[in-house]
């Protein structure tokens, strides 16, 4: 570094107007050191970068003592195991060769743990590695410095030669040593400092990428802090500005007229007044209602007491299980026991009008109640019109690119809570290989409802303690496969080999026109099934799938 950038350096540092440690008392030089220090506090707490310290350090060291080149060479404090930082100013910023040299383990070890200081002339009387003599030696090194702190070596300042080509004096050593003790303690706790500020951000940016909005409240119920995406549900479509809701009460954050009872029923949970937390939240926004799982925690310290709120939105997860609720309620009602189709209620109200009127007709007046009584019946069990069978089956319009395993995973979770389905063992395997296909996700549904639905029902007729389901996906070929099995009463070989084609059933309360319907969406998607039977021992069904068609198609 030329005599320029020397004085750039005592610019930058604010030194420029002192004199320097060439021409300094002692005394004086001390006291330069010490006002360089309490500059570099400044600059740190302005800008708190450990690796721009560094470099102020070593231009405030190149000024001091009218050098044009320096570096250094720390390892994280408190860390022994960390590896070698090299920092440089001048021309030793590049090079290379010193930076390998004194970036490894043993280069600075036998110097001593005493915080020794020596010309690099001197060094060859040191019992030490003369492939590290030789390298600072070539590279203009002069002086060398350790740098200990609590009785550990953490590193090295090096500087080469003054620009005035002088020699470094007895007293030049002193006082480097004394400056480079003096500044160590700031070294080490001003990185401990920037790494908390580091591991702050760190913090902040883990917590702003979860998808959950995190509120932290005190126990008072004013908000100290909240993440992105807590911000977007109080201030949608805002920016990153947490600003106006720092130690805003909660009746703030959650304004009455926007989030009706939320902030009433937070405080009370907060507060400890209630022993009820609600489950979820409900807020209306945009002509949709939006549900958010609540979650609530508190960490007391001192008679400080810090509480973590979390809201997960879980509008798609509710509407697709009010979905699955649906599709459930209509496959129950086309195919189950006491389900009737608006097809066959039709049926039964013309067969019951002929009833009444042929009763009539004969004068029969009982026949002609009793009639009549069993229309009214017909018509009390159904409080709606379940969709018919070719209402079921008509999947033409919904269509889409997507993958089994979803659809799957979906209707199991679905099931899985239900208390018809509590006491039996239900298993899912996966197969993650499966490719995407063409689809529709609520026909694949109801086929799958109802397969389980007929699983369980076989069970339940087995009488057998220990029903247990099991639900796979394969990938085989170019084909993905739904595999349903279960452990129940099973039935003929001569009505498995009719099912989904005719209306069939094994069972004493069955009508049979279920898989009839669910062989139709399966023929739809191209695809076929197959029943595996054994009566007393429980029945496999196997839907297959093709796959290749659903190659880029969307």
């Amino acid at each position: 570094m030329a005599d320029g950038s020397v004085n750039e350096s005592q610019t930058r540092t604010g030194l420029a107007e002192r004199p320097s440690a060439e021409t300094a008392h002692p005394h004086e030089r001390q006291t330069l050191a010490l006002d360089a220090l309490a500059k570099l506090t400044r600059q740190f707490s302005a800008r708190p970068d450990f690796d721009h310290l560094i470099n102020v350090i070593l231009m405030t060291l190149c000024g001091q003592f009218a050098v044009a080149n320096s570096f250094a060479v720390l390892k994280k404090p408190r860390l022994p195991g960390a590896a070698w930082a090299f920092y440089g100013t001048g021309r030793f910023k590049a090079d290379t060769a010193l930076k390998a040299v004194c970036q490894e383990a043993e280069s600075l070890d036998w110097l001593g743990a005493d915080g020794q200081i020596c010309r690099v002339c001197d060094l060859k009387r040191l019992v030490g590695s003369a492939r590290v003599i030789s390298a600072l030696a070539e590279a203009d090194v002069a002086v060398l410095c350790q740098v200990v702190h609590m009785d550990a070596i953490v590193g090295a300042i090096g500087l080469g030669r003054k620009v005035s080509t002088k020699p470094y004096t007895a007293k030049d050593l002193g006082l480097i040593h004394s400056v480079i003790n003096t500044i160590t303690p700031l070294i080490a706790n001003t990185y401990m400092f920037w790494e908390m500020v580091n591991l702050n951000a760190e913090h902040l940016d883990i917590i702003n990428s979860v998808r959950q909005g995190i509120f932290v409240f005190d126990h008072d119920c004013r908000l100290k802090r909240i993440n992105s995406a807590g911000l977007g549900i109080v201030k949608p479509g805002s920016d990153s500005d947490q600003g106006p809701l720092k130690d805003a009460p909660i009746e703030m954050v959650f304004p009455p007229a926007v989030f009706a009872g939320w902030a009433q029923q937070l405080r009370d949970a907060i507060a400890g007044e209630s022993r009820c937390v609600p489950k979820s939240l409900v807020v209306r926004r945009g002509g949709a209602d939006h549900a958010y799982s609540v979650g609530l925690s508190g960490a007391a310290t001192g008679a400080a007491r810090t509480v973590v709120l979390t809201l997960d939105d879980v509008t798609a997860e509710k509407q697709a299980e009010h979905r699955l609720y649906d599709l459930d309620r209509t496959a129950a009602a086309t195919w189950g026991a006491g389900g009737e189709s608006f097809e066959e209620t039709l049926h039964g109200l013309a067969a019951g009008l002929d009833g009444i009127s042929s009763a009539l007709a004969s004068g029969d007046v009982p026949e002609a109640n009793a009639a009549v009584a069993s229309l009214k019946s017909l018509l009390a069990g159904q409080g709606c019109f379940a969709p018919g069978p070719q209402d079921v089956a008509d999947i033409a319009g919904n269509m889409q690119k997507g993958n089994l395993n979803s659809v799957v995973s979906d209707v199991l979770s679905f099931v899985k809570v239900q208390q018809r389905y509590k006491q039996l063992a239900i298993s899912l395997d996966l197969d993650f290989a499966l490719p995407d296909m063409i689809l529709n996700p609520d026909q694949i549904a109801v086929v799958l409802l109802n397969l389980l639905s007929n699983a369980r029902d076989a069970i339940g007729e087995s009488g057998r303690a220990d029903g247990s389901i099991s639900v796979r996906t394969i990938c085989r070929g170019g084909e993905a496969v739904l595999v349903v099995s279960d452990n129940g009463a099973g039935v003929e070989p001569s009505i498995a080999a009719r099912l989904f084609k005719e209306q069939v059933t094994g069972r004493a309360t069955g009508r049979g026109c279920g898989l009839v319907i669910c062989g139709k969406i399966i023929g739809a998607h191209g695809g076929e099934a197959s029943v595996e039977s054994c009566p007393g021992r429980g029945t496999s069904i196997s839907v297959r799938f093709p796959v290749k068609a659903a190659a880029g198609r969307k």
